[in-house]
């Protein structure tokens, strides 16, 4: 009985298992599977496809693991999991493996996925706000596999910057206005396709209040002004407004509402509503300051009433008109009241407006005379200066009414718009440029001045202090940028390339290059570049031009001189180069020629010093070889003095004393006087001082002359008497002698 239900168990275990098998057999009739075993390590994929990993085990107990964890077991065998491909599954590992009923680990193979995505972008700005006049780096960061191919920045369908193969693009805004705002798109591309992100930029400014110019009648009942701020962000707080006559004077503060509206109060009498007339000063404030610093900012609004004339006659006035010089501006008749509307008046309507009335008895006429107020209007100037106006005056011309100005000081600024200077103003708005001695540095004057001038109108924008402009060119010869080497260095028979950055006002008319007094003959090429040069102690960005002259180099000579000059239209200028030719390495060239050349020219320096070193220390051991051997000889010879050699140095302004001479049983030159400096003064040269030694004989009785010499020049210094007994000091006045 145990046998037939062990039978039926296990015929159980092998129809489940067949079922089994045939389930994962038209799987993987559908979507290949990636089998894990001995021989696979890496299983490729791509992202978004399916992937199928089979463990082919038949045995039990079989379990997949990811990373160190079970994703899926079985206790039928063969086992297969799926999954969508992420980039996150890069360098996953999957493990299958066995085990035994009694839970012993039977077999393991393990496989890593290698897995092809798209990039994936990070990006270094996030969607925020951005103050107006700042600026701005946007820079897109591509992750990918394969690599990305190409990159690039949109908004709205137009690219703003593009690159092929890199992983990391910027895009820069300098000075960001309120038209940048908008969305920017970075995208990358590699071979698994293209993926976008984006990034919200919003440009916050301070409000633009809009001039407005408004005109009321005598029939309007409510007469209501607003303030219309135009700003980001778009929520405003608004100040009381200012009421003043057309010349500047206050006249009243009224009250504004929360959203910057006023409402004139009512005058009863319609006669006096003229009184409303004048300029309506309001304020609104996003908190976002303008580049003054200024949190709130100011508009206008100009209140116009009807110029107004009424006639009284008897009869009744039959006709009325208004002219300006004769011209009719309007006109009516069988009327005593006739009104001329002036709308946005400017100052070409400044003038004298006359009324005329005319009945039977006859005509008679008034005038009124307008003045119109406005800032100075500053026109640009443009300036050429030579080298021969010695002094260069710059004057600020202003325009206004009324046309009494008040001046600020002069800003120079580089064609860039880079600050440069400031200079003070006369009175009268005028600035003389300071001199420069050498008129060939005075391009050092080039570049924008900026004056400012007010009469106390301020303009649209509410600035009471206007700008204008006057470009300056002092006009001369072309000047190098860098420092150009005087040496250089070609080859014999080769095209030499003389590159060099030139300053002028003007194009490059002629050019040329001689040497010994004979043009050479040379071909040019001529860039426009945007180089660095320092204008008054500030460096700055200016417009240069790149030149390079090609010619051949001369073979009669292995140095030579060429004179180079370059002409505009306002002078030349010119600079010498000494070119030395070097000889050309013929036959086959390898990378390794440049560093053998320097070999081989260190060596030949080291074999042509070698022999005069060993000459020199030869005659030097020679020398003193043979001071040696006289010494030797004269100690050879019993009785005889041993001269002793010294060099003596003295000045006639230090008297010299020796020490009693010591009693000695043997000939030694004893050094004297060794104690008495300290070691500055051992190691000092020796001027002013004796430098000197003693030296002590034994007693004889010779004859012969005994003379104390010098080492280098074999100079006598003094004849000896060895006969002589010893004194106790030496008279100083002999010594000098």
């Amino acid at each position: 009985m145990k046998k037939v239900d062990t039978c039926i168990r296990h015929s159980c275990q092998v129809l489940i298992l067949i079922l089994y098998e045939t389930a994962c057999a038209q799987i993987s009739s559908t979507h290949r599977s990636s089998i894990i075993n001995e021989t696979t390590s890496i299983i490729h994929g791509e992202e978004d496809q399916p992937l199928h990993l089979q463990c082919p085990f038949s045995v039990t107990n079989t379990v997949l693991k990811r990373n160190g964890r079970i994703v899926k077991e079985s206790r039928l065998g063969t086992l297969v999991y799926s999954l969508i491909l992420r980039k996150e599954d890069h360098n996953s590992t999957f493990t299958c493996e066995t085990y035994t009923s009694a839970g012993r680990k039977r077999t393991k193979n393990t496989a890593t996925l290698d897995i092809r995505y798209k990039p994936f972008l990070s990006m270094n700005y996030t969607s925020n706000s951005v103050y107006e006049g700042q600026s701005v780096t946007l820079c897109c960061s591509s992750y990918s596999r394969p690599l990305t191919t190409e990159m690039w920045w949109d908004m709205e369908s137009r690219i703003l910057s593009s690159d092929d193969d890199t992983n990391v693009l910027c895009h820069k805004i300098i000075n960001i206005s309120r038209e940048d705002s908008g969305s920017y798109k970075c995208s990358a591309e590699n071979e698994i396709g293209i993926v976008n992100d984006e990034v919200i930029i919003t440009v916050l400014y301070p409000p633009n209040i809009p001039d407005q110019h408004i005109h009321f009648t005598d029939t309007d009942v409510l007469r209501t002004l607003q303030c219309l701020a135009n700003g980001v962000p778009a929520k405003y707080s608004y100040g009381r407004w200012q009421h003043l006559s057309r010349f500047g004077e206050h006249i009243r503060y009224l009250n504004s509402s929360p959203d910057g509206k006023v409402t004139l109060p009512p005058i009863a009498n319609k006669m006096e509503r003229y009184q409303d007339n004048g300029i309506y000063l309001c304020t609104a404030s996003n908190t976002v300051a303008d580049s003054f610093g200024n949190s709130f900012q100011t508009g206008k609004t100009f209140v116009m009433s009807n110029v107004r004339i009424s006639s009284y006659s008897r009869p009744l006035t039959t006709e009325m008109w208004w002219d300006m010089e004769s011209r009719i501006l309007s006109s009516d008749d069988d009327t005593n009241v006739l009104c001329h509307k002036i709308i946005n008046i400017s100052r070409e309507d400044s003038g004298s407006y006359k009324c005329s009335a005319e009945n039977e008895i006859g005509v008679v006429n008034d005038e009124v005379i307008i003045t119109v107020l406005y800032p100075p209007n500053i026109p640009d100037q443009h300036i050429h200066f030579t080298d021969t106006d010695v002094l260069r005056t710059l004057q600020c011309l202003a325009n206004g009414v009324p046309a009494k100005y008040s001046y600020g000081r002069w800003q120079h600024l580089s064609r860039f718009g880079e600050h440069i200077r400031y200079l003070n103003s006369s009175p009268d708005g005028k600035v003389t440029l300071p001199p420069i001695a050498n008129k060939m540095e005075r391009y050092q004057d080039n570049g924008i001045y900026l004056c400012t001038a007010s009469n106390t109108v301020a303009d649209s924008f509410g600035n009471s202090f206007q700008t204008g402009k006057t470009f300056v060119m002092s006009n001369g010869p072309p000047v190098f940028v860098k420092k150009i080497e005087h040496k250089q260095y070609g080859q014999i028979g080769k095209i030499f390339n003389m590159k060099f950055i030139v300053y002028s006002t003007s194009e490059i008319e002629c050019y040329n290059i001689k040497s010994e007094n004979k043009e050479i003959r040379v071909s040019s090429e001529m860039t426009h570049v945007n180089s660095s040069m320092v204008f008054h102690g500030t460096e700055l960005s200016v417009e240069t031009i790149e030149v390079v002259l090609s010619f051949n180099i001369s073979n009669k000579s292995s140095r030579q001189d060429y004179t180079v000059t370059l002409c505009n239209g306002y002078g030349n200028s010119s600079f010498v180069v000494d070119l030395k030719s070097v000889q050309v390495y013929v036959g086959r060239r390898t990378k390794n020629d440049d560093p053998m050349v320097a070999i081989i020219t260190f060596t030949t320096f080291v074999v042509m010093c070698v022999p005069i070193l060993g000459a020199a220390v030869f005659l030097r051991r020679k020398r003193n070889r043979r001071t040696s051997e006289d010494v030797s000889e004269s100690e050879s010879v019993d009785g005889q003095p041993v001269p002793g050699e010294n060099i003596v140095y003295q000045n006639a302004t230090h008297s010299v004393a020796f020490r009693p001479t010591p009693i000695q049983t043997s000939v030694e030159v004893i050094e004297y006087n060794r104690g008495s400096y300290t070691q500055e003064q051992n190691t000092a040269p020796l001027i002013g001082q004796l430098n000197y030694a003693d030296v002590i004989f034994q007693p004889s009785t010779t004859q012969d002359v005994v003379q104390i010499i010098g080492i280098e020049n074999r100079t006598i210094y003094a004849d000896v008497n060895v006969s002589a007994g010893a004194t106790s000091s030496v008279d100083t006045r002999s010594v000098n002698e």
